[in-house]
């Protein structure tokens, strides 16, 4: 008794190849200049450039030791020019065609300072408390 699927007429159906699904998004993309960009797509990699550079300010904030408003408006700052100049200048990216620079610029920001300040607490309490 044979395994494979058979068609509608009873001929053995041949083994199909196994295509491993490609990601549709690749990490050589975000250095590039001339790509059509979708909104969500490029909502995505603010979003996840936001979430990097809150772990890194939040990990570097709990290592140093450091408290206070001013360091939190410096990530604010920081991770705004940062994710401003990756869209304008690095991807050469019209803001209007993606809804303005305020819905650019605030994608992700809620979520990469909240994961900011975690890293920050979690950090300074474990090692300076």
């Amino acid at each position: 008794m044979s395994l494979r699927p058979k068609a509608k007429n009873g001929d053995v159906v041949p083994p199909q190849k196994d295509e491993t699904p490609q990601p549709s998004f690749q990490f050589k993309h975000l250095l590039e200049q001339d790509r059509l960009w979708d909104r969500d797509e490029l909502g995505d990699v603010i979003h996840w450039l936001r979430q990097i550079l809150g772990l890194i300010f939040g990990v570097a904030y709990g290592l140093a030791g450091v408290v206070g408003g001013p360091y939190l408006m410096l990530y604010l700052l920081a991770s705004t020019g940062i994710t401003y100049s990756y869209y304008k200048y690095v991807l050469n990216i019209d803001e209007d065609d993606f809804g303005g620079t305020t819905n650019l610029l605030v994608e992700g920001l809620v979520s990469g300072t909240a994961l900011m300040v975690v890293a920050w607490v979690l950090l300074y309490s474990s090692l300076h408390v």
